[in-house]
């Protein structure tokens, strides 16, 4: 019931990013809920359910909107079954790991796609981006995962969603 449950969560936060959010940027970036999310999945529910949420939620990004199938399914999968493996290793109702975390995992998701640009043969300066583009995404994302972590640690904690 909790997998079902979190992929129409994920589903909504696709939607949401697509749609209401898109218009709605930060210093030039938008918020990535689906991060968040997985992020904090994995911290609270471990390596699978990271593992598996972030591989749905990547390939429904890819099919709706992405390129190159598969590029979100992976760094989605990645990015939950590394914070599975953190979440093994942190206190995890300590309400600071979640920005951290999710600083660490859009730094990840930035390299990856940089390196998907690479590979594709599109060029552009990685200074740039980092300064312009993954720095203001890393600290306004980690903001927001500072008040979206309690909440999901505080549902996991409701018999429905353990």
């Amino acid at each position: 019931m909790r997998i079902l449950i979190l992929t129409l969560l994920l589903l909504f936060e696709i939607i949401l990013e697509s749609t209401v959010l898109s218009f709605i940027s930060i210093g030039g970036v938008t918020l990535n809920l689906v991060l968040i999310t997985i992020v904090s999945i994995g911290l609270i529910y471990g390596k699978i359910e990271g593992m598996s949420l972030g591989l749905i939620s990547g390939l429904l990004c890819d099919i709706l909107f992405g390129r190159v199938l598969g590029f979100h399914a992976l760094s989605y999968m990645l990015i939950g079954y590394l914070m599975g493996i953190i979440s093994e290793l942190v206190y995890r109702e300590n309400r600071l790991i979640s920005p951290l975390f999710t600083a660490l995992s859009i730094f990840i998701y930035h390299v990856s796609f940089y390196f998907l640009q690479y590979f594709s043969g599109i060029e552009f300066s990685i200074l740039q981006y980092f300064k312009n583009i993954t720095v203001v995404s890393m600290l306004v994302n980690s903001v927001i995962a500072f008040f979206i972590y309690p909440i999901f640690l505080k549902l996991s904690q409701q018999a429905f969603f353990r």
